[in-house]
């Protein structure tokens, strides 16, 4: 697939991959070309515990169901976070499992909306090859630089 490709993916009629180490499975729902953006469907069952871990390209989350809880905190359905390039975690779950969707790899210019802080307009979202070429040039701040 070319990555300008409209894509729909039905999850409930979509084999999903087992991941018995972890105690989970996942289902696939994007890669790009270059194999670093990427979006998945993560469903983690009752009662596992995932090893220790960062992420080479960092990640976020979006809890949909059930909760995961790690040494930090614990994220119930709705509930977004992100852990940088080179943030250890160690996520589990207790009794309910957690099903999330995970992204990885994207750098966005966006517009915070002057009528409600917390949401805003994404501009642009950059490829991975875009955002190191940004990133090599020092365009990107230094704040969010990750590449």
């Amino acid at each position: 697939r070319r990555d300008a490709e409209r894509m729909v993916i039905d999850a409930n009629a979509t084999e999903w991959t087992p991941f018995p180490h972890r105690g989970a499975k996942v289902l696939h729902l994007y890669r790009d070309v270059h194999g670093i953006e990427t979006s998945r469907f993560g469903q983690v069952y009752p009662d596992k515990k995932i090893p220790s871990h960062d992420h080479a390209m960092g990640e976020e989350t979006l809890v949909v169901g059930g909760c995961l809880k790690d040494e930090y905190d614990a994220y119930g359905p709705g509930t977004w976070f992100r852990f940088p390039i080179g943030v250890p975690h160690a996520p589990y779950t207790e009794y309910e499992g957690c099903l999330m969707l995970i992204r990885e790899g994207d750098l966005v210019v966006v517009q915070p909306w002057d009528f409600q802080d917390e949401k805003c307009n994404i501009l642009h979202r950059y490829t991975k090859t875009e955002a190191s070429y940004l990133s090599r040039r020092g365009v990107v701040p230094k704040s969010i630089d990750i590449y």
